[in-house]
């Protein structure tokens, strides 16, 4: 069974922007700790053409990425698109521009460096303020049941 599904058996799904491989690492750890299932992309190009077939509950999103489009760019895309623009976005950039980043409609803003633990915690606080259940696993076996 995955470790990642909380015990009612349901499990949140975070996209981590973040072009500095350690940093990624990290917050991987961070949230697989907290029980948040972390799929990483280092540019911002491949987390968008995954986007195309997949809706994760929230993103991580660093602000310079060092392929050309940056979060900014990323974060104008994702609210132009009427299935993607509901996604949380959770900044998280070593830039003070937390007013450009609210006012993008980022749901939280964290520059780094910052506490270990409270990325998860705004991401799991703000999921069940706006009433994510997060996504219901079945397992294969019992479906047929």
């Amino acid at each position: 069974m995955d470790e990642n599904i909380h015990q009612s058996g349901t499990r949140y799904e975070v996209l981590v922007i973040e072009d500095d491989q350690s940093l990624a690492e990290l917050i991987i750890q961070e949230l697989t700790e907290n029980n948040l299932h972390a799929k990483h992309f280092n540019t911002g190009r491949d987390a968008l053409s995954y986007l195309e077939n997949h809706l994760p509950d929230a993103i991580v999103l660093d602000i310079m990425l060092d392929e050309g489009l940056d979060g900014w760019s990323i974060m104008k895309i994702l609210k132009r698109n009427e299935v993607l623009s509901h996604i949380l976005i959770i900044i998280s950039t070593a830039l003070d521009e937390k007013e450009k980043g609210l006012s993008l409609e980022a749901h939280d803003y964290f520059i780094k460096p910052y506490q270990t633990g409270s990325l998860s915690l705004a991401i799991l606080q703000t999921l069940l303020k706006v009433g994510k259940a997060g996504q219901i696993l079945i397992p294969e076996d019992s479906a047929n049941e």
